[in-house]
Order: structure tokens, then sequence, then C-alpha cells
């Protein structure tokens, strides 16, 4: 019995110091790199500084409500309001899976809410083809790419502009300027 303890020892004692010898080549490495190439590292220490979590979504989704809800109905853009609306639903369903990939966070819509057992969701077979449609967001740089880009023009209504009387009326005064343009060359 002692010679398997003695044994087993001897054999831990190995595997640690070959580890510990691994370790100390990889540290080894990483200063030579970094003394041949700064910027590498400071770039991706900053990237990964600057890497924002689910709940720094969850509080830039929330800025983007109270954003929205400031305008009034007839100014607010439909897209933006729309992609707001969705993120709250599954925020509220708690269907948003966060995947830190250390320099980046994508954030996925998940294929089945929790203890949801069906057997369509739970086996189904293009699970893996499509994951692109399933991603809500991407983050980096302490930003998020779709909901920034979902913001862009958020006060300013894309739709209903044709019926109002007021771009009606806008496009009747570029008439009466090329009027003018054209009574200012007869002189």
């Amino acid at each position: 019995m002692s010679k398997l303890i003695r044994l087993g020892w001897s054999q831990l004692k190995t595997y640690l110091t070959t580890v510990l010898t691994d370790y100390k080549a990889v540290a080894k490495d990483v200063v030579d790199e970094l003394e041949e190439k700064p910027w590498k590292f400071v770039l991706g220490g900053i990237t990964y500084a600057c890497n924002p979590t689910y709940q720094d979504f969850l509080s830039t989704v929330t800025q983007c409500r109270l954003q929205l809800l400031q305008l009034a109905d007839l100014m607010r853009n439909e897209r933006s309001q729309a992609h707001v609306d969705k993120l709250s639903i599954l925020f509220n369903q708690q269907a948003i899976h966060a995947v830190n990939c250390i320099f980046f966070t994508v954030l996925l819509e998940k294929e089945s809410l929790d203890g949801c057992d069906l057997y369509s969701v739970q086996n189904s077979l293009d699970k893996w083809t499509k994951w692109q449609d399933r991603i809500v967001d991407i983050g980096a740089f302490d930003r998020w790419f779709l909901l920034s880009k979902s913001m862009q023009n958020y006060d300013r209504r894309e739709k209903s502009n044709k019926n109002c009387v007021w771009f009606g009326a806008q496009s009747d005064w570029s008439f009466y300027s090329s009027l003018s343009v054209n009574y200012r060359r007869k002189k």
C-alpha cells in the first residue's frame, strides 16, 4: 500500500513539474512577444476592458426605450420602436443568452424557453444551420452594433410622411422657389 502511495506521489510530482515548466515557457514567450509588439497587447487589453456585458445591454435598451418614450408617437421611427419592443419582450421572457467571447459579446435568442420540453423544440434538426437568425446583437468597444443601427434617426418617422400636409406643402415651396429664380433671371 505504501508503494502505491509513493508511486502516486511521484507521478503527481512529475505531472505538476511538467505543467509548471510549460506555464513558465508560455510566460517567457508572452514577455518576449510583449517586448517585440507592445501595441498588439495594448489593443487586446483595451478591447478586453471595453467588452460589454449582458447588464450593459439591458441598461442600453432601457436608455433607448426612455429616448423613444420622450418623443411623441407621430415622431418615433417605427423601425426603432419595433426593435426596442422586440428586445423588451425577449428580456421579459428571459429568452436572451449571452456568449462572452473575451473581446466581444454575442447575444443570441434562445431556441426554447426554460422549461419547454416539447420534442419538436428540443430535437430540431436544423438548429445548427439557422444560428445566424438567432443573433440579437453583437457588442464590442462598449457599443452594441445592431441596437445602435436600429436607433439611428429614431426621432424621424419614415412611412407616414407621404400623407402629411406639411411635406406636401414643402414640395410646393420648391415650385415657388424655382419661379422666383426664373423671375430674377429675366431682370
